[in-house]
């Protein structure tokens, strides 16, 4: 009984893992937003918050940028921006911040 606890507690570990390092990846920053700052495309990620699908847009690239910099607290709060405006992945995003504290710096 032991055993399948812990082959069960590793595949889901697994899982997490792939979770983290699978969303996003398939977003392209759109040229447009590649010239912009953090702080610009924060603005307009709450200048639009409301709207998903622009929100999603604004908060993939704030993700992006900070997975190209390595920027642990940059990665977190991306997460948590996407979780605010998609209550179906919700719990995806904030799975990932929580394994982000697994994740040593580079």
């Amino acid at each position: 009984m032991k055993n399948i606890l812990f082959k069960i507690i590793i595949l889901g570990f697994c899982l997490l893992q792939f979770g983290l390092y699978g969303q996003g990846k398939d977003f392209i920053v759109p040229d447009s937003l590649k010239s912009k700052t953090k702080k610009e495309l924060r603005k307009l990620f709450f200048k639009n918050r409301k709207k998903p699908k622009l929100a999603n847009i604004y908060g993939n690239s704030l993700l992006q940028l900070a997975k190209d910099k390595h920027k642990l607290y940059d990665i977190a709060n991306a997460y948590d921006m996407l979780a605010a405006v998609n209550k179906d992945k919700e719990i995806l995003y904030l799975d990932s911040i929580i394994a982000l504290n697994y994740t040593k710096p580079h």
